[in-house]
This record gives C-alpha cells, sequence and structure tokens, in this order.
C-alpha cells in the first residue's frame, strides 16, 4: 500500500552583514562576479517527519523557544481502526526528537488536531475533534496538556466544548498576558436550520480549567454561514484577532484578552470581485 507520508521543510533566514555606510543596499561592495544567491539556499531539503504506512493528514505545528524545537500534529487514518492523533518533536536542525500518540480510541475518529505552545509551563495544548458517539453523529473538540518532552499519564484528553451541533476546524492561540489558551473552531447545525458559525472558549494554562465558562465567544450571521475560523494573539496590546470567511469574504473580529471587548464588533478584510476562502 502507498503511504502518505507527512513532510516538514525548514526555511533558515541568511542573516547578512552591511558595511559601514550602507554600500550594500544599492549593489555597492559586492564582487563584480557574485551571482544571486539562489532562494533554495535557504532551505533545508525535505524532512520525513513521519513515515507510518498508513495515511497521514494536515500537520500544524508549534515552536518552542525555550527548548529551540518544534512540536508537529497530525491525524493518522489506519486502514484498520480509527483516526488517531500523533505528535513529534523536530530539533532546529530538522531531526526528529521523538514521536507519541497524543490521543486514540480504538472504534471513535479524532482528527484536525491544532496546537500552540505556553512558555510559562513550559508545554503545549493540542486540540482536535473527537467523534463523540463513534457514528458521525456528534464531532466535539477535546483537548490535551502535554508536556515539551512529551505526554504524561496526569494529564490526559479533555472536552472543550460537547455542544449537540458538530464542531470542526480547532485553531489555537495562546495569550502570554492572561496565560491562556483561546480556543476557536466552526459550528455546524447537523438539521441546517441555524447558519454555521464560529465559537470559542478561554483554557487556562495552568491547569486546563475554563475561566469563561462553557463558551466564551460567538460569532454569528442570521443569513450568512461563519466558517474557517482561525486565531493569533498581540501581546504588545493583549489582543486576539479572530479571522473567517462566510464563503465569499474574509471578516475578523478584534478581543481583548479576556475577551470583555471586541472594538466594534465584526470588520470585513476581503471583500473583492472573487469568492476568498479559508484565512
Amino acid at each position: 500500500m502507498f503511504a502518505l507520508r507527512v513532510f516538514f521543510v525548514f526555511l533558515f533566514a541568511a542573516c547578512v552583514m552591511l558595511a559601514a555606510g550602507g554600500a550594500a543596499a544599492n549593489g555597492q561592495g559586492r564582487a563584480p562576479d557574485a551571482a544571486p544567491t539562489s532562494v533554495d539556499s535557504h532551505l533545508s531539503g525535505e524532512i520525513v517527519v513521519s513515515a507510518v504506512d498508513n495515511e497521514e493528514y494536515l500537520p500544524a505545528v508549534a515552536y518552542n523557544w525555550k527548548h529551540h524545537e518544534y512540536l508537529v500534529v497530525w491525524h493518522t487514518k489506519w486502514t484498520v481502526g480509527s483516526r488517531d492523533i500523533r505528535a513529534a518533536r523536530i530539533s532546529e536542525q530538522g531531526q526528529v526528537l521523538s514521536s507519541f500518540v497524543v490521543y486514540e480510541h480504538n472504534s471513535r475518529d479524532s482528527a484536525q488536531p491544532t496546537v500552540a505552545y505556553d512558555p510559562v509551563n513550559d508545554r503545549y495544548l493540542v486540540a482536535w475533534v473527537y467523534d463523540a458517539f463513534g457514528n458521525g453523529s456528534d464531532w466535539d473538540v477535546y483537548g490535551r496538556l502535554i508536556p515539551w518532552e512529551g505526554p504524561v499519564a496526569g494529564l490526559q484528553a479533555f472536552p472543550i466544548c460537547t455542544f449537540a451541533s458538530h464542531q470542526w476546524n480547532p485553531r489555537i492561540a495562546y495569550g502570554r498576558a492572561v496565560e491562556e489558551f483561546l480556543v476557536v473552531w466552526m459550528n455546524e447545525d447537523q438539521a441546517g436550520f441555524v447558519k454555521t458559525y464560529i465559537s470559542g472558549r478561554r483554557v487556562t494554562a495552568a491547569n486546563g480549567a475554563f475561566p469563561g465558562g462553557a463558551s466564551d465567544l460567538t460569532v454569528s450571521h442570521a443569513t450568512e454561514n461563519r466558517i474557517s475560523a482561525d486565531v493569533t494573539y498581540n501581546l504588545a496590546r493583549n489582543e486576539y484577532l479572530v479571522v473567517y470567511e462566510n464563503g465569499v469574504d474574509i471578516f475578523g473580529i478584534r478581543l481583548t484578552g479576556n475577551l470583555g471587548h471586541n472594538f466594534g464588533g465584526e470588520f470585513g478584510i476581503a471583500g473583492w470581485p472573487g469568492a476568498e476562502t479559508h484565512p
């Protein structure tokens, strides 16, 4: 059987020392016969992160600056059994340091993982969607706190969202000033009576608690879908930016670190004549 492999390509920036007077800015000081540097010289070769003899999909990655390494997560589809969530630690030099299972269940699928790093507690939050009943009738969001060197028995998977609707495509950002993660995802009503919408939940980094209750964030529209969310954090302003689409255009919303203020609500980012999707 042909195996799909997960690859990880490292991009290294070249550091150039400029001569006094800034002559390099206009090309002075370069040897007359010097050839332009190839873009390929800034890239490593492809690194095989996982070559398990099964199909592997949807990798996501976070950087750990304390230990100078990356954590790559993905889901594996087995020929027999359910999909599971796996991870590998990758050094800055591109070496696979270790790999492990984040979550698996013998009859219930897990998929669409995402990851963010918390430098205060020196660990990651990995989140994914989980087939709660094993028959596709109810997909929820689950998470697990993973220490930098790998999982421990004392930190097991926990539910982040168990709404009756389907939850899809979670994304995470770490808020340094508040020492919390913000997990966002989209909710799909199986019956189609409610337009698909975005939800979010704060997760305390120190203990996995939920300081804001069942749901801290809801982004919806009466007549349009809100889908494909992503999120990032601005430490200088202690703000999150959540972006998403409606199938045609891109939108966003700015939120304070505790989600207590949204700076005027939803705003448009891209509304060009063609369709803009998947921010």
